[in-house]
C-alpha cells in the first residue's frame, strides 16, 4: 500500500468516499481509507472476509472510528 495505495484488485467500499477494500489472498480483506493529501493510509480493519463486518453494525463503528480520525487530523 506505501507504493501503490489503490491496487488493482482493490475496490471502493460501497456507502463511503474515501474507503477501500482489499483481498488478501482467498480469505481476508484489508478496510482502509486513502488520504492523498496527507500522503497517509488509515487502516481501519483487516480479518476474515466471513467476520460479519458486511452488517450494519460495523458499518456504524467504521464510520465512528472515520469520524474520529478526521478530528485527529485538525
Amino acid at each position: 500500500l506505501s507504493e501503490n495505495p489503490k491496487p488493482p484488485k482493490s475496490k471502493k467500499r460501497r456507502g463511503h468516499k474515501n474507503i477501500q477494500e482489499h483481498p488478501i489472498g482467498k480469505s481476508y480483506r484489508l478496510i482502509y481509507e486513502v488520504c492523498t493529501r496527507d500522503k497517509i493510509v488509515v487502516v481501519y480493519w483487516f480479518g476474515h472476509h466471513q467476520k460479519d463486518f458486511h452488517k450494519p453494525k460495523f458499518e456504524q463503528g467504521l464510520k465512528s472510528q472515520q469520524r474520529k480520525w478526521r478530528q485527529l487530523k485538525r
